[in-house]
């Protein structure tokens, strides 16, 4: 279990989405996992270094910055950084 951070945004557990939404895309799965990351850049870095394509960005949401890649299971995952405050 992750314990929230006291001075971060509030955390949303779970969300739902359509049944027919394409989000989850390429990802054949019917769900996916959102990681909150402090630095979007250095993590984007690090997963290049590991070989693993990111999948895209977008980098002027409202609600911040994202990042998504598949897992080796075919989960796509989303990273998001808060803007700031």
């Amino acid at each position: 279990m992750f314990k929230p951070d006291p001075a971060g945004p509030e955390q949303l557990v779970w969300n739902p989405f359509r049944s027919d939404t394409d989000y989850f895309s390429p990802s054949r799965r019917d769900c996916m996992i959102n990681f909150a990351v402090d630095d979007l850049d250095g993590m984007i870095a690090r997963l290049a270094e590991h070989g693993v394509e990111i999948l895209g960005r977008n980098d002027d949401d409202p609600f911040g910055r994202f990042a998504w890649f598949l897992d080796p299971a075919g989960m796509k995952i989303e990273l998001w950084q808060a803007k700031p405050e």
